[in-house]
C-alpha cells in the first residue's frame, strides 16, 4: 500500500479516465455508459455551479465526490448537494471519504452555500441542520419514524417530512423497536428516531430534551461506530457535570428523574472504530414525540 498523503483537488480533464473507472463501481440503478460519462464529464468541469473533486496519493486515484449548489427556499439561498461520492474498495475506512467531504464542504461554504446535504439512495440523506439563531451544527442529521426531530430558522420541532427531499421519513427499524420494548417499562413505543452523525470534529452542546409532549417517556439511545466522550449534568445547566465513554453498542435511557438532565457530547475519538466507513459516530436517539 502507498503511504503517501492523500491529496484533495478539482478533476481535471486528464482525470476523465481514472474516474469513469470509479463511477462504473458506483452505478446501480442505471447500466455504465463509457460514451454518455464522457459528455457529461467534459460538461460539469465547465459547470460553474458543479464541483467534482478526486483523491489521489500521487500514484492512484483513491475516489471521487460529485457536488453542486443550487437555491433553496427553506435555506433561504444556497445549499451544497453531494450527488455521488465513492472511495475505492481499497481504501475505505482510511479517511478518504471524510477528506472529501471535507474538501466539497469548505468548496460549498465559499460559494455561500448555507448548509450541506448527502443525496443517498433508499434513505432519507444526512443534512446539516441550522440552529433557530442561525449557526450551522457539526452534526449531520436524519430521522426514522413518522415524526423526525429538526431545527431551522423557525425553531426545534418535529415534522413528518425531510426537510429537502419533502418525502415522508422511513420506518423506524425494526430491531430498534425491540430495543425500545425492551429497555422501557411498556407504554406507547416511539414514534421519532433522530440519527446523529458525529464526524471527527462534530460536538453537540449541553442541552435537554424537551420538545416532547409527555416527557414520562425516556430518550433511548444507541451508540455506533466511533466512541463519544458523553457528558451529563442536573436539570439545571449550572449544576456539576461528569463525563463517560460511550462506545460502539452501548445503549443510553435517559428517564425518570434524569429525563431532562442536561447532556452533550464533548468530542468522538476518531479512528476508534471500524464499524462506520472513514471512522465517524452515529447515534440513534428514540423518542415518543407525541
Amino acid at each position: 500500500m502507498n503511504d503517501a498523503p492523500i491529496q484533495i483537488r478539482a478533476a481535471v480533464a486528464a482525470d476523465e479516465s481514472a474516474v469513469a473507472g470509479l463511477a462504473g463501481e458506483l452505478a446501480q440503478s442505471f447500466p455504465f455508459s463509457r460514451a454518455r460519462f464522457e459528455v457529461s464529464y467534459r460538461s460539469l468541469l465547465d459547470t460553474e455551479d458543479a464541483c467534482l473533486l478526486v483523491a489521489t496519493d500521487g500514484r492512484d486515484y483513491l475516489g471521487y465526490l460529485l457536488g453542486f449548489r443550487h437555491l433553496t427556499f427553506f435555506a433561504n439561498g444556497l445549499v451544497g448537494w453531494v450527488e455521488e461520492i465513492l472511495v475505492s474498495r481499497g481504501q475505505r475506512g482510511l479517511g478518504t471519504g471524510r477528506a472529501l467531504m471535507t474538501s466539497f464542504e469548505q468548496w460549498a461554504a465559499g460559494h455561500g452555500c448555507a448548509m450541506v446535504a448527502l443525496s443517498t439512495r433508499r434513505a432519507a440523506p444526512f443534512y446539516r441542520p441550522v440552529t433557530p439563531s442561525g449557526q450551522s451544527m457539526s452534526v449531520e442529521m436524519t430521522n426514522f419514524g413518522p415524526l423526525g426531530w429538526m431545527t431551522d430558522a423557525a425553531g426545534y420541532r418535529y415534522e413528518a417530512r425531510h426537510p429537502i427531499t419533502g418525502q415522508p421519513w422511513p420506518p423506524i427499524p425494526a430491531v430498534l423497536l425491540t430495543l425500545w420494548a425492551d429497555v422501557t417499562e411498556g407504554g406507547p413505543g416511539p414514534d421519532a428516531c433522530l440519527v446523529n452523525l458525529y464526524r471527527a470534529d462534530a460536538r453537540m452542546g449541553l442541552h435537554q430534551d424537551r420538545d416532547e409532549r409527555d416527557f414520562s417517556h425516556p430518550v433511548v439511545s444507541v451508540s455506533l461506530g466511533d466512541t463519544a466522550i458523553f457528558r451529563i449534568g442536573g436539570t439545571e445547566r449550572r449544576a456539576p457535570t461528569r463525563s463517560f465513554r460511550l462506545a460502539s453498542g452501548d445503549v443510553c435511557v435517559l428517564g425518570g428523574d434524569a429525563r431532562l438532565a442536561f447532556h452533550g457530547i464533548d468530542r468522538v475519538l476518531a479512528g476508534s472504530s471500524a464499524l462506520a466507513p472513514g471512522g465517524e459516530r452515529i447515534n440513534l436517539t428514540l423518542r415518543r414525540a407525541l
